[in-house]
């Protein structure tokens, strides 16, 4: 799942076979009201329980309970997977690992073009991706999602059983209550 549009215009979910990205609260949803508090709840279904992998899991827990409400805790994160199989490598960012590890290194190449074109989507300058137009921002979103799944089948089978054991009972759980407490505080 992402919610890296950094507003709730969509949302992008995954399995292991195929991708999903669709409008939230984007001025382009087609979506009636009513059909956007379904799509909401059965989100929350999805979020709660299934097994989500997110890259940035703290990010995307914020805004998702922020702006819609829903709290799940995620069972991994492809930054905290890359940062376990690479201690000293100094980024890791979801584009250059996906770059380095599952060959997808521009799947962004439009967004990033957009972006660069329009500050109102720029959020270093002010903007968000909520307004960028759905015929790009859905493409990237499925694309993200994929570059995540794809991310996490790479980099989790690096992990040796004591890692695997720190990932699952320390790391996570860590991370989750961390961004409880970044957002809430103490």
């Amino acid at each position: 799942v992402s919610a890296r549009y950094g507003t709730r215009a969509g949302c992008a979910l995954s399995n292991s076979c195929k991708a999903w990205s669709f409008p939230i609260d984007h001025d382009q949803s087609w979506w009636a009201i009513e059909e956007r508090n379904e799509i909401v709840e059965v989100l929350r279904d999805v979020l709660t329980q299934c097994k989500i992998i997110n890259h940035l899991a703290k990010y995307d827990c914020k805004h998702i309970r922020y702006f819609l409400g829903i709290d799940f805790e995620p069972v991994g994160d492809t930054i905290q997977l890359s940062r376990l199989v690479n201690a000293d490598a100094l980024e890791h960012g979801l584009k250059r690992l996906a770059g380095i590890h599952v060959g997808m290194l521009d799947y962004d190449d439009e967004l990033t073009q957009y972006v660069a074109e329009h500050p109102e989507c720029d959020y270093k300058r002010g903007g968000h991706y909520g307004n960028i137009p759905l015929e790009i921002l859905l493409p990237y979103g499925a694309l993200d999602v994929i570059a995540t799944r794809k991310l996490h089948d790479k980099l989790y089978p690096l992990l040796s059983d004591k890692q695997r054991v720190l990932y699952h009972e320390m790391i996570m759980p860590a991370d989750y209550a961390l961004g409880k407490i970044e957002e809430n505080g103490f």
